[in-house]
C-alpha cells in the first residue's frame, strides 16, 4: 500500500496504536525483578518487545516507501 490517502493514514495509526499497546502492556504487566530467574517472564518481555519493534520497522518501511520516487 503506497500513497498518503486514508488507507495509508489508517495503517500508520494502526501500527502506532499497536506499538503503544505493547509498551503499555510491558509497563503494566512485566516484572523486571523476575527476568533473570523466570523464563516465562523473560519470554513475555522478549516477545512483546519483538512485536513492538517489528511494528515500528513495518511503519518505518511504509513511510520510507511513501517518499521514494515511483519506479525506484
Amino acid at each position: 500500500m503506497s500513497g498518503s490517502g486514508p488507507e495509508a493514514t489508517a495503517l500508520v495509526a494502526k501500527k502506532l496504536s499497536f506499538v503503544e499497546t505493547c509498551l503499555r502492556e510491558l509497563r503494566e504487566l512485566a516484572r523486571p525483578e523476575l527476568l533473570e530467574r523466570d523464563l516465562g517472564e523473560r519470554r513475555f518481555v522478549e516477545h512483546t518487545l519483538q512485536l513492538a519493534l517489528q511494528a515500528a520497522l513495518d511503519l518505518a518501511s511504509h513511510l520510507v516507501s511513501e517518499r521514494r520516487p515511483r519506479g525506484v
